[in-house]
Formats: C-alpha cells, structure tokens, sequence
C-alpha cells in the first residue's frame, strides 16, 4: 500500500507539472508565430498572410554565391522538414519560383527589378515578390548584399531571415533568440541551430492547414488560438 501512495503522490505532482509545461510551450510558439506571420504597418494593420501552396524550385546566383552556395543548400534542407512541400534546387534562374542573390545590390537591381526601384550604397538587401490571384506566393526574389553587410554574424543573419522571409513569415519579434529580431546579441556559434529553434517551430504553425493565405489578422488569430499542440 505505501509503493502505491507513493505512485500516486508521484502522478499527483507530476501530471499537472508536465500539462503546465505543455502549455506554456504551446502559448510561447504561438505568441512568437504571430509576431512574426505578418507584417504590422506603422498605422496598425497587418498584412494578409503570405504562403506557398505547392513545391519550390530555388536557385542561387550573384557575384558572391559561390562563398555562400553550401551554407545555403544546408539551411534550406533544414528548413525543408518543417516546409509541407518540396523544396528542390535548379541550377537556372529561369526554372526557379525562389532566386536567392548573394552580391552587388546594383546587378540585381539590373537583372531583377524594375528601373524605377530606388537602392543606394545603404541598402544590402532587398525582397521582392509576386502572388497569385488567392495570395499565395507565385515567384519571390532576394538580395544579401554580403559586401555592404559588416559582420559575418549580419551576414547569415540577413541571408536566414530572408529565407523564413521567403516562406512566409513576413514580420518581426522583440523577443531573445530568434532569426526576427534585428538587435539580438548572439554569438557566431549560436546561430545554427539553437537560435532558429523557435522559428522553426512558428514555420511548422504557419503551414498548418486551417491557415490560408490571403487570410487578414483577425481571422489568423482565432485560428491560432484554437490550434491544439500538433505542431
């Protein structure tokens, strides 16, 4: 009889411990996932939310894509077991939904942007993309400008971001430890994998079935918060 009072003094203690956990996980992903799902207007809106709705095709191309073209085929194979569809690589940029740029802001200003599109010696990176009549995402191109970009840290920081970016996840977060926060100290060593753990996850969330693209903010919060932990 006392090893099993001893059992159930365990259960009783451990069980809500562990449910508690459980929710506090669940509340902390889906909080940073709708931080960073959408972009928040200086007015206050946000913007409709953006997804893939088929496979990917990428290519990398720039004057300094042979520096990052390994890292890169790396991150996005990472990134595939938490992406619903497949994301493959093609080695020309007239086959690719997605062209990642990794040089001078002003080649790809010339190849991929319309001339009256304003870049200075400022700017080291620029996002650009087209939908299809639902909202989803029909072709995306992206520039890192490495060579405008001071640290290395900054580097993979800028060319990860604008992948999640290129997924969908459009916003930003305040928070400790992720790929969305532009002021966060991390270390070199740090930012593979600890630090994309969360975002990850709030990647996972963003392909959920019950979200749709085109979707307004309202509507993506009720769903969000009516999702059980599946993700």
């Amino acid at each position: 009889m006392k090893y099993s009072f001893s059992i159930f003094q365990f259960l009783l203690f451990t069980i809500p411990h562990l449910v508690f956990s459980q929710s506090k996980e669940e509340f902390q992903i889906k909080t940073h996932y709708l931080d960073v799902c959408q972009v928040q207007y200086e007015s206050g809106g946000f913007s409709t939310l953006l997804k893939w709705n088929r496979d990917i095709r990428y290519t990398i191309s720039g004057n300094r894509a042979s520096k990052w073209d390994k890292k890169i085929l790396k991150w996005m194979t990472e990134v595939e077991e938490y992406f619903p569809f497949r994301i493959s690589y093609v080695a020309s940029t007239e086959n690719a939904d997605l062209v990642i740029f990794i040089g001078d802001i002003y080649l790809y200003k010339l190849k991929y942007l319309d001339e009256s599109v304003w870049v200075n010696d400022f700017i080291n990176n620029y996002f650009t993309y087209k939908c299809d009549e639902e909202n989803n995402f029909d072709y995306i191109s992206f520039c890192v400008d490495v060579d405008r970009t001071f640290s290395v840290r900054n580097k993979k920081f800028l060319i990860i971001r604008h992948l999640f970016k290129s997924l969908g996840l459009v916003g930003y977060s305040n928070g400790a430890y992720t790929i969305f926060n532009d002021y966060v100290e991390i270390s070199r060593q740090q930012i593979i994998p600890k630090v994309w753990k969360k975002d990850l996850q709030a990647l996972e969330v963003h392909y959920h079935d019950s979200l749709k693209s085109g979707m307004n903010r309202k509507q993506v919060k009720e769903i969000v918060h009516s999702l059980e932990k599946s993700f």
